[in-house]
């Protein structure tokens, strides 16, 4: 299973880095407060995607009292959302369900139902995805394809094909681990589409390679052939180690799944031997006792 778990860790990795980034970007014309708030967001998201999930924990306290000073509802189930990721990450399983379970009960309101708006949206698809890998870690599999597959009903409803790209990538992983293939191809050609429109190269190749492992576990060889080629002509213009770990580690478990030995052997040194490998040594040690362990 450590692999499948490697899998939506890179994939999430990935997911809040964009987030960040993706927040700092939208407070333009906004009131002070919201800028404020997003700031908070975009520092602990930033925090937690670099191991510091308690400090970004406090930051989190923060936007979530002030998103409540405000009374901003969007606000309110954004920062919720965000806390209930880095909760998560320490452990605080309980506290991370009654910070989602919070945030649900707005994404759930009426007025969020009649009209979102598309800040709403995007909020609503980022909480049901997370919501989706917190069940999947839980391994309730039938909860977390129900959320994965809500988030991109929701996601579908935005207008940034950048922000569908990743979220859309998310929700294919999610069902990977939930062993529903067939969904979850969908969802990735959906990602590779949406990030093709918004031309962003390293959401495409991701999607290709998540992409190429489905079909593989599917059994279509020409279909997994197809992505192949895609990743290959990409490959060369990746500089992102994330995006290439996610290419390389579905190559190794498709050499796995086939038993050969020497083509997984030489995926996972590819891996281990990285460049930048060395700043992520959760991923390191996880591929190390992966190799050991399969082979």
């Amino acid at each position: 299973m450590l692999l499948e778990d490697l899998y939506i860790f890179l994939a999430m990795k990935k997911f809040v880095l964009f987030l960040s980034v993706f927040i700092s970007f939208c407070t333009f014309g906004q009131t002070q407060d919201i800028k404020e708030i997003s700031l908070l967001r975009a520092q602990a998201d930033s925090l937690h995607s670099i191991g510091k999930s308690d400090s970004a924990i406090m930051i989190g306290e923060k936007a979530i009292t002030l998103s409540k000073k405000i009374n901003n509802k969007v606000q309110i189930m954004g920062t919720l959302a965000g806390q209930g990721v880095y909760l998560r990450s320490v452990g605080r399983i309980e506290d991370a369900l009654k910070s989602y379970g919070a945030a649900m009960e707005i994404a759930t309101s009426k007025e969020f139902r009649n009209k979102p708006s598309q800040e709403a949206i995007e909020e609503i698809a980022s909480l049901y995805i997370n919501m989706a890998v917190l069940d999947l870690d839980m391994q309730h599999k039938d909860e977390a394809a129900t959320n994965a597959v809500k988030a991109g009903e929701w996601c579908e409803k935005s207008k940034d094909p950048e922000f569908k790209a990743t979220v859309l990538g998310v929700v294919g992983s999610v069902l990977t681990g939930c062993g529903k293939l067939e969904e979850a191809s969908k969802y990735q050609s959906l990602a590779y589409s949406n990030a093709k429109e918004a031309g962003d190269d390293e959401a495409s190749f991701r999607a290709a390679a998540y992409a190429m492992l489905i079909s593989d576990r599917s059994g279509d060889k020409s279909k997994t052939e197809e992505w192949r080629k895609i990743c290959r002509n990409l490959l060369p213009e990746m500089e992102s180690l994330m995006a290439k770990l996610v290419y390389y580690q579905a190559e190794c478990s498709i050499c796995l799944k086939n038993d050969d030995k020497k083509g997984s052997l030489e995926w996972f040194d590819k891996i281990i031997n990285s460049e930048g490998i060395d700043n992520l040594p959760f991923v390191k040690f996880a591929y190390r006792l992966c190799r050991t362990w399969r082979l």
